[in-house]
Parts: C-alpha cells; structure tokens; sequence
C-alpha cells in the first residue's frame, strides 16, 4: 500500500450507480485519482461537508448523500465562547487551563429547572475543573 503525503482531496468520486469508486486529490500542482474499494471520510465537519457537497455525479447531482439538501444544514460546532463575565465577591477556586481536562456542573443549563417565570432565557453551564481536581471532593 503506497501512502500519499501533502495532497488534498478534492472530490469523492461515484459511478452513474452512486457507488464510490475513489477520490481525486491534488498534490504541488498535479491533480491525481485514486481508486478504492472504500473511502472512510474523517476530516471534521467543515472538511467533510465541504467534501461531500463538492462530489456530484450523476446519482448525487447536489453532492454525494445530498439529494435532500441536508448535508451541512444543520451544523453545529463546539461553540466555547463566553458571552456572559461576571465578578464575584469571594474566591471560587476557578481552573483555567485545556477544556478536555475539566469538567462542567451543568445543574444550572437551560433544561435543568424549570424557567418559565424567570426574566432570562436559557441557562449556564458553570465550571471548569480538573477531574481529579481536590476541590471537586470538596463540601
């Protein structure tokens, strides 16, 4: 099995059945096919929609598995912004650091309690801690 490095692919290619038959890729300033028996896309949501609504054929004229326009309609990224800062009067033992090594306490996210006669929408997820934080063991 030969491995292509520095290339990118620009199109998944299907018979007039619909059936993946390859990708066509670029590398420098040659543009090549590469036939397979299976094409496995996993380059995140952006590139992967990209991917399948570039790839039209004659069985996928609006983009490979898009005949119902839904590819990339609903996309919805891990959105980690903070739109609301608040100070608070006393330390809350705050952890800043990568957030795959924390932990949200989601009791307060929007779904949690009911909010119906409250003058806000939605809600907050508070927190982010290491796991194996001692503060988590706290009382």
């Amino acid at each position: 099995m030969d491995v292509v490095t520095y290339a990118r692919v620009t199109n998944i290619v299907a018979d007039h059945n619909g059936k993946v038959t390859g990708v066509d890729y670029i590398r420098g300033d040659e543009a090549f096919f590469q036939p397979a028996d299976v094409v496995l896309v996993a380059s995140y949501a952006y590139e992967n929609v990209r991917l399948l609504q570039l790839s039209k054929s004659r069985a996928f004229p609006n983009g490979l598995s898009n005949n119902a326009g839904q590819v990339g309609r609903h996309y919805l990224s891990h959105h980690q912004g903070s739109p609301v800062i608040a100070l608070f009067p006393r330390d809350l033992h705050n952890w800043y650091g990568l957030p795959a090594q924390g932990v949200a306490i989601d009791d307060w996210a929007d779904d949690n309690f009911d909010h119906r006669d409250l003058d806000f929408i939605g809600g907050q997820t508070f927190g982010r801690i290491p796991i194996e934080s001692p503060w988590v063991l706290r009382k």
